[in-house]
């Protein structure tokens, strides 16, 4: 590992960045290095990489991946050289000039109201109530994974007519209120029926453990796959429900505070919400089976 890698990665740690950040990172700047070395046959120094380089490296991503990917390996890169000419061990970065791949928009994959109503039935019909509160949870409050499993018990707040559950570590550690219609209180209800009582988590694995993201992305993929769909996520149900809102004509800014879109100043971030205003592939399919 190049010496300024782990000040780099430590610095990006300072800045809020998560752990799975990190790795992300990590793993595209040894890629890069591993192409450098490849290609010139000389050890890597930050400092002979020129623009040339950079621009012949996206040609090579280009030639192998996505747009998405190309985009998002050229953003922790030009990230890293930059960081380097701040602690000024360079004078300018190569990636400076490098312009991303431009990609049509393309909408993230959600159910559709057929596909949800099979996966709640299916949920219900395994009877595991800290199953069902899990997938109502996720499919009807947006949560992402990680704030799923990081709710205390003193996050929910239910009555008999109004609830709410209270994400305290979002995404770049940003704080919000999520409200709780009534199927997802009547799932936590039956939940906290039967749940142990020796753990501060409100959702514990059989050894009253918190549950682990990995851990609850199988819940969802055991009951994605009982009714017949392929690659259902807990994403794709944060994915579904943002979506279903900006269905139902709820303004962008609602849907980004209740889905955690914050700037980094605190407001709304409608540029983030708005991809779920974009046609997804079953809109499309059904646009073009309108012809035959």
């Amino acid at each position: 590992m190049h010496p300024t890698i782990p000040n780099f990665l430590f610095d990006l740690k300072s800045d809020g960045r998560s752990q799975k950040t990190l790795k992300t990172y990590e793993g595209v700047i040894h890629r890069f290095i591993r192409w450098f070395e490849e290609t010139t046959g000389e050890p890597f120094n930050p400092e002979n990489v020129t623009p040339i380089d950079a621009a012949e490296y996206k040609q090579y991503l280009l030639n192998r991946s996505k747009p998405a990917t190309v985009n998002k390996t050229r953003i922790a890169l030009k990230r890293y050289f930059d960081w380097l000419v701040k602690q000024e061990m360079l004078k300018e970065s190569p990636w400076s000039a490098i312009r991303p791949v431009k990609q049509g928009r393309r909408a993230p994959r959600w159910l559709d109201r057929k596909e949800q109503r099979a996966l709640l039935w299916a949920v219900q019909q395994g009877r595991k109530p800290r199953d069902i509160a899990i997938v109502y949870l996720l499919l009807h409050a947006g949560l992402r994974v990680e704030e799923l499993c990081l709710l205390r018990l003193e996050d929910v707040e239910m009555s008999e007519r109004k609830g709410k559950v209270i994400v305290r570590q979002g995404k770049g550690g940003k704080w919000r209120e999520v409200p709780l219609n009534r199927d997802v209180r009547k799932a936590l209800e039956s939940w906290l029926e039967v749940r142990p009582a020796s753990s501060p988590w409100l959702f514990v694995s059989t050894r009253s453990e918190r549950m682990t993201p990995r851990a609850v992305q199988f819940v969802v993929r055991k009951y994605g796959q009982r009714a017949g769909l392929e690659h259902c996520t807990p994403h794709v149900l944060r994915h579904t429900f943002c979506h279903e809102l900006a269905v139902k004509g709820v303004s962008l800014d609602v849907i980004a505070m209740l889905a955690g879109h914050m700037t980094a100043d605190g407001r709304p971030n409608i540029a983030t919400t708005a991809i779920y205003t974009t046609p997804g592939d079953q809109d499309l399919r059904r646009a073009v089976d309108q012809l035959s």
